[in-house]
C-alpha cells in the first residue's frame, strides 16, 4: 500500500502544474526559439511575475524563422549563430553570434521550453528526431537541478494572412489552429522530457471569438505590439506559476482595461482547456461610442481639443445624470489628425480593440485630397467607396455605424464645394444615421462661417459646438432601442380646424435647423410657428395666396412664388452660424439676415386666423441642421434627408389620437386640440404643490425639461 501511494505521488509531481513545483520567489526560464518566442516572453511576462511575486529571468535563445531542425544544425557543429536575449530586473539585453551551449550554461535555468517554427508547427512530421535531439544535448549542459522542459504550443495565422507558409493549411486559421494543437501534443506525448505546453496558441484563438476578432497580429503571423503580445504573456504566467492572469493588475498603457480583462480570462481558459477553443464574451461595451475620424472629429481647433465629440459627451453624461436617457452612453475618442478613409482602413484594429457597439466615422474630402485635386472624382470616389467598406466592416462586426458628412474648409473652391455637396446628398440617402455638418457651419460657399473659424481646416471652439448642435441628443438612445431608419409616406395627409396644432420642441439647445411642411391648399393663416423666449415668428399664407416669413422682429418676407392647388413642399432652413434664414417654396426660396434660437415649435394656426378648411397637411420634418438649395430639390423630389433628422411625421387623423415619430431619436410631437382653450380647459388640473407638472392633456409628468407647455401650481409655467 505504502509504495502504491509512493508512486503515485510521484506521478502527480511529474505532471504537476508548476506552480505546485516551484515555490521560490525567483524563476529562471529559457525559450530556444525564434521571433514567437520574442512575441511571447520578452515582454510583460517580467512584469506580469514581479506583480504576482515571482522575479523572472527570462532568456530567449532567438534565431529568426527557424525551427527544431534548424535549430539542431547549427547546435550539432557548435555554431555560434544564436541571439541571446535577456531580461533581468526588467531590462533588456541582447548579444549576437551566440552558441547554444553558453546560453543553457549562463543561468540555474529552472525552466526550458521549446517551439516549433510556425508553418511547421501543425506537422508533426518536421518534430523529431529533432526535437529529441535538442532536448537530449540541452540535458547534458544544464547547470540547473529539476530542469523542467516544457512545450511552446505558438498560435495559427490570421485569416488573411499572406505568409507562404500558411498554403500548407489551405489557408485555413481553424485547420492550422487543430493541426498545432494535436501536432504539440504528439510531441509532448512521444518525450518523457516534456511536461507541459504553453498553450498560446489556443489563448490567441479564445481571444479571437471575443470583440477583440481577428486582429492580434502585426503581419498576419507575428502577434501585435499590445493586446496580442499581453495575451500571450499572460498564457506564459499562469502556465509557469499557476497564478491566474484574471486576478492580474498589471497591463501595459497600450492595452485598456477592456481589452486586458478579454485576454487574461482567454488566457485562464487556455489552461484549462488547452486543445480546445473557449468562446469568450464579446467583451464589448454596450454604452461605448467610438468616435473614429481625423483632426476635426478629436477636436482640433477648439480650446483643450474639446470639440464637438467632447461636447456631445459631455451631453450625453448631463441627460443620464439627470434622468432623460436610461444609457449611460460615453464616447471614446480614437481619431488621429490628418487620417483619410484609408487610414481608417489601415488602422481598423483601432476600432475593434476599443471595443464599442457604436461607431461615428469622422472624415473629410479636404483630407482625402479634393482641393485642386488633378481627378477630383476618384478622390470623391475613393472616400464613398472606402466609406462603405468601413460601414460594411464594422456591421459585420457587430457594430452600430454613424457618418458625420463633410463639412467646409476656408481653401475650398466651388469644384471642391460642388463635391461636398454631391457626396453629402449620397450620405442623406445611405442606410445609417447621419449628421449633416455642412448645414451647421457652412457660409453657403463652402468655407467656415465667419468667427466659426480656428485655421482653414478646423472650426474654433464655437464652430464645434454648432457642429454638436447638429447631432439628435437621443440619436443613440433611439438605436440602442433599436428603432429603424425612417422611410418617407406620402400617402397620409390630414386637416387642422381652428387652433388645432401639433406641437414639437427640439431636444436642448437648437441652433441651425430646417423644417419642411407638405401642404395643398392656399387658404389664409400661419402653417407653421416659432417661438423664442416671449417672440414669435411664423410662416403662413396670405390673402393673395403668397406664403411669406414673418420674423421675430416683426419685419415679413413675402415669398413671389404663388401657392396652387397642387401639394407644395415648404421648407425653412436657418444657418444660424451665418446669421441667414431661407425659406423655400418647393426648390424657389427667398432669404432673411438673422440669427434665431427657436425653442416651441407648433404647426397649424395657433393665431386662429384661418378657418383650416382647404388646407390639408402631409409630412412633418424637423433637421438639427441647416439645409441648402441642393438638399430642398433633393427632398422636393422626394429623396429622404436623413442626415440630423430629428423628427418625421407622415401627419394624419391617426396621428391626432397618439402621434409618432418615425425619425432616429426619441422626440416627439403633440396633437393639441384649440391650443388657445386647451390652457384653459385644464388649468383645473394642475396642484398647488409645485413638485406636480402636467401637460395640457392633463397627464402628470415625471420632470420639466420634457418637451410641450406645462401646468404647473394651476399656472401655465414653461413652453419648452
Amino acid at each position: 500500500m505504502k509504495r502504491y501511494i509512493l508512486l503515485l505521488f510521484i506521478l502527480h509531481v511529474q505532471f504537476s502544474t508548476l506552480h505546485l513545483i516551484y515555490a521560490q520567489t525567483t524563476l529562471r526560464v529559457l525559450t530556444i526559439g525564434n521571433s514567437f518566442s520574442e512575441d511571447a516572453v520578452e515582454q510583460n511576462l517580467y512584469e506580469l511575475g514581479r506583480e504576482a511575486g515571482y522575479d523572472f529571468i527570462i532568456g530567449n535563445a532567438y534565431r529568426g524563422g527557424q525551427g527544431l531542425q534548424s535549430h539542431w544544425n547549427v547546435v550539432s557543429k557548435g555554431e555560434a549563430d544564436f541571439e541571446y536575449r535577456k531580461v533581468v530586473e526588467g531590462q533588456r539585453t541582447n548579444q549576437t553570434h551566440v552558441q547554444l551551449d553558453s546560453i543553457v550554461r549562463d543561468e540555474p535555468w529552472d525552466i526550458i521550453t521549446f517551439q516549433q517554427v510556425s508553418q511547421d508547427a501543425g506537422d508533426y512530421a518536421t518534430y523529431y528526431p529533432w526535437l529529441r535531439y535538442l532536448i537530449n544535448h540541452v540535458k547534458g549542459i544544464v547547470t540547473g537541478e529539476n530542469v523542467r522542459y516544457g512545450f511552446h504550443q505558438t498560435w495559427a495565422y490570421s485569416a488573411d494572412a499572406t505568409h507562404s507558409g500558411f498554403a500548407k493549411y489551405d489557408r485555413n486559421q481553424q485547420k492550422m489552429y487543430r493541426s498545432i494543437v494535436n501536432a504539440v501534443k504528439q510531441a509532448v506525448k512521444a518525450s518523457t522530457d516534456l511536461t507541459f505546453v504553453v498553450p498560446a496558441g489556443t489563448t490567441i484563438q479564445n481571444a479571437r471569438t471575443s470583440g477583440l476578432g481577428d486582429y492580434m497580429n502585426r503581419d498576419g503571423y507575428h502577434l501585435d505590439y499590445t493586446v496580442g503580445r499581453y495575451a500571450a504573456a499572460c498564457t506564459w504566467l499562469e502556465a509557469l506559476t499557476g497564478h491566474s492572469p484574471v486576478e492580474s493588475k498589471y497591463r501595459p498603457t497600450t492595452v485598456s482595461a477592456d481589452q486586458a480583462a478579454v485576454v487574461r480570462h482567454a488566457a485562464h481558459d487556455a489552461i484549462q482547456r488547452p486543445d480546445a477553443i473557449t468562446p469568450q464574451p464579446a467583451g464589448i461595451d454596450s454604452f461605448r461610442i467610438s468616435m473614429f475620424g481625423s483632426s476635426v472629429a478629436f477636436g482640433t481647433g477648439a480650446t483643450d481639443n474639446h470639440g464637438y465629440a467632447y461636447m456631445y459627451n459631455q451631453q450625453l453624461g448631463q441627460r443620464t445624470q439627470d434622468g432623460q436617457s436610461q444609457y449611460p452612453f460615453s464616447i471614446s475618442n480614437i481619431s488621429v489628425g490628418g487620417n483619410t478613409t484609408v487610414h481608417l482602413l489601415n488602422r481598423y484594429k483601432d476600432l475593434i480593440y476599443d471595443l464599442s457597439r457604436y461607431v461615428v466615422f469622422g472624415l473629410s474630402l479636404g483630407n482625402e485630397g479634393i482641393h485642386d485635386a488633378t481627378d477630383q472624382q476618384a478622390v470623391f470616389e475613393r472616400w464613398r467607396d472606402n466609406m462603405q467598406v468601413l460601414i460594411g466592416k464594422a456591421r459585420a462586426d457587430g457594430k452600430i455605424p454613424v457618418v458625420m458628412n463633410n463639412y467646409t474648409r476656408a481653401d475650398f473652391n466651388d469644384s471642391d464645394y460642388s463635391y461636398v455637396k454631391r457626396l453629402n446628398l449620397l450620405i442623406h440617402e445611405w442606410d445609417l444615421p447621419s449628421v449633416n455638418t455642412l448645414g451647421a457651419i457652412d457660409d453657403s460657399a463652402g468655407h467656415w462661417a465667419k468667427n466659426f473659424e480656428n485655421d482653414f481646416a478646423h472650426p474654433n471652439t464655437p464652430g464645434h459646438r454648432e457642429l454638436m448642435y447638429a447631432i439628435p441628443p437621443s440619436l443613440f438612445d433611439a438605436l440602442a432601442e433599436g428603432k429603424p431608419l425612417p422611410t418617407r409616406d406620402r400617402t397620409q395627409h390630414t386637416s387642422l380646424s381652428g387652433r388645432d396644432v401639433f406641437a414639437f420642441s427640439g431636444e436642448g439647445t437648437v441652433h441651425p435647423f430646417a423644417i419642411s411642411l407638405t401642404i395643398q391648399g392656399t387658404t389664409p393663416g400661419r402653417l407653421l410657428t416659432l417661438h423664442s423666449g416671449s417672440r414669435e415668428a411664423w410662416v403662413g399664407i396670405n390673402a393673395d395666396g403668397h406664403l411669406y416669413y414673418r420674423t421675430l422682429t416683426g419685419d415679413s418676407i413675402v415669398h413671389p412664388t404663388m401657392l396652387t392647388a397642387a401639394w407644395h413642399t415648404i421648407t425653412l432652413s436657418h444657418y444660424y452660424a451665418q446669421r441667414r434664414t431661407l425659406l423655400f417654396v418647393d426648390t424657389n426660396l427667398v432669404e432673411r439676415s438673422e440669427r434665431i434660437a427657436i425653442g416651441r415649435t407648433t404647426v397649424g394656426d395657433e393665431s386662429g386666423s384661418a378657418s383650416g378648411a382647404g388646407r390639408t397637411f402631409g409630412e412633418l420634418f424637423f433637421w438639427r441642421s441647416a439645409l441648402n438649395p441642393d438638399e430642398v430639390a433633393a427632398l422636393t423630389g422626394g429623396a429622404m434627408l436623413k442626415s440630423s433628422l430629428e423628427l418625421y411625421m407622415p401627419l394624419s387623423d391617426a396621428q391626432k389620437h397618439g402621434p409618432v415619430n418615425l425619425a432616429q431619436s426619441l422626440n416627439t410631437a403633440q396633437f393639441i386640440p384649440d391650443i388657445s382653450s386647451a390652457v384653459r380647459a385644464y388649468q383645473s388640473v394642475g396642484s398647488d404643490n409645485a413638485a406636480d407638472a402636467f401637460d395640457l392633456l392633463g397627464r402628470r409628468l415625471p420632470a420639466v425639461h420634457q418637451p410641450g407647455i406645462y401646468i404647473k401650481g394651476n399656472r401655465k409655467v414653461a413652453k419648452l
